[in-house]
């Protein structure tokens, strides 16, 4: 979705469009947290979500890239 939108409303710019990317293959922890939070919904499957989710980002967020874009980033530890 994010990818179609971001080629739609930017076509001509494709760091933007990698970023509408980028900002859907993040994890967005903090952010369900308080949303679950202010509706009193179900703490401990989010806490569940977000700890699977925050363990998968190291490994789905370069594939994502690799997918979408064709290109990956290689850091030197």
């Amino acid at each position: 979705f994010a990818y179609g939108t971001g080629h739609l409303l930017f076509s001509g710019h494709p760091l933007t469009t990698t970023g509408f990317l980028l900002s859907a293959a993040i994890p967005t922890g903090v952010t369900s947290f308080v949303w679950v939070m202010m509706q009193k919904g179900n703490i401990p499957l989010v806490l569940t979500i977000i700890l699977i989710d925050t363990l998968l980002s190291p490994v789905v967020v370069p594939l994502t890239l690799l997918l979408f874009v064709g290109k990956s980033v290689h850091i030197e530890v």
